[in-house]
């Protein structure tokens, strides 16, 4: 009877491969990230390596940083600004400064909703 007197209970091991990164060296990885998001998973992960004692390869580095919640997408196309095209806006504006209701509804910009509300003398400071 001596065999089903079980006094202490055992965890079973886990089910399948060990994960490569424990909790400490995501933290670790997610300030390297953070710190240079724009640098290549290569880098990352020789840092990562510098900074652990974990060696892992660049492909585990690409999927921890993916479930750290990161997303790597191309950037947005934004048109670079030169100093002649920063201007343009601001001196339009003070051209207008003091233009009347009359004055702003043939450029339609006042609807006549908004004609009714505005006073006949509109004028905008910068």
């Amino acid at each position: 009877m001596e065999m089903y007197n079980i006094t202490t209970t055992t965890v079973q091991p886990w089910p399948g491969r060990p994960q490569s990164l424990v909790d400490r060296y995501r933290r670790v990885l997610k300030k390297i990230v953070l710190k240079n998001p724009m640098e290549s998973a290569e880098k990352m992960r020789n840092k990562f390596q510098e900074a652990s004692v974990s060696t892992v390869s660049t492909k585990t580095i690409r999927r921890e940083i993916q479930t750290l919640g990161f997303q790597g997408r191309a950037a947005a196309f934004k048109p670079r600004i030169s100093v002649n095209n920063t201007k343009h806006p601001l001196q339009w504006c003070k051209t207008r400064q003091n233009w009347s209701l009359e004055q702003w509804q043939p450029a339609g910009v006042v609807s006549p909703k908004l004609s009714r509300i505005l006073p006949k003398k509109v004028s905008f400071s910068l």
